[in-house]
């Protein structure tokens, strides 16, 4: 059975509608990087992705970030 969750328009699989109390939509931001304009065999050079955050139909609420320490930085450039 197909149930609403709280934010507007979007679909919990296999969920009871009455379960979804309090249920939120997570986020993720996906990213590709190819070799060339059209896809073809082994053209795949990186995929990436990353938690964005939730959604509870009414606030978005990211996750914290912090940037990364500059010796580890300077330790990855190095190689």
């Amino acid at each position: 059975m197909l149930g609403r969750k709280a934010g507007e328009g979007s679909l919990a699989i296999d969920c009871p509608a009455q379960d979804l109390d309090g249920a939120v939509d997570a986020y993720f931001s996906a990213d590709v990087e190819t070799d060339g304009p059209i896809p073809g065999p082994f053209s795949m050079l990186s995929f990436a992705i990353v938690y964005a955050g939730t959604f509870d139909g009414t606030n978005f609420v990211r996750p914290a970030m912090r940037p990364v320490p500059m010796h580890l930085v300077k330790q990855y450039l190095m190689h």
